[in-house]
């Protein structure tokens, strides 16, 4: 991978009007060092320190992306690997998909959570039940709900008139 692809890789979805003004540069000149134009050490830099990545990977690529990142395992590779199988599994592809960006949220979240519970690679959970946590923490991120339940709507009451937020309870 080439720096003009670590660059195209760190602006991510974000518009290359307003990645240039963070990085105070015009939109033209962040497109020119996308497509293989030598950026200025300035610049390079500017995009380390305001984008949080490590100065190191963003010129070479070697090594992890960001300062607090270690090198991953396989354990975590693998990990990663079932999440992005229960995120597609989930979501699928296409229009109407979360973005990218939204995927490595959910991504990002499953993992920690996964990680703060101790999860070992011998007891990585089954599809099924990743599946179940990758739709959790979309809704928790507020991403639109997979296509098999955008239709679903809450069931009417039995009455039909809307249900009451009120406590039967005296």
């Amino acid at each position: 991978m080439t720096i003009a692809a670590r660059l195209q890789q760190i602006r991510g979805e974000e518009s290359r009007k307003a990645f240039g003004a963070r990085m105070g540069v015009h939109p033209n000149t962040v497109g020119n060092y996308e497509r293989d134009r030598d950026p200025p050490a300035s610049y390079v830099a500017a995009v380390a320190a305001r984008c949080g990545v490590r100065l190191e990977w963003l010129i070479t690529g070697h090594g992890s992306v960001r300062e607090d990142d270690e090198e991953p395992t396989l354990f975590h590779e693998q990990l990663a690997y079932a999440i992005c199988a229960a995120i597609h599994a989930c979501y699928g592809a296409g229009p109407g998909t979360p973005s990218r960006r939204d995927r490595a949220r959910v991504l990002r979240a499953v993992t920690r959570y996964l990680l703060q519970i101790g999860v070992t690679e011998a007891a990585i959970p089954e599809r099924a039940d990743l599946v179940g946590m990758v739709k959790l923490t979309g809704g928790l991120l507020e991403l639109a709900p997979p296509a098999s339940q955008a239709t679903l709507s809450p069931a009417p009451s039995p009455t039909g008139s809307p249900r009451s937020r009120r406590s039967s309870r005296p």
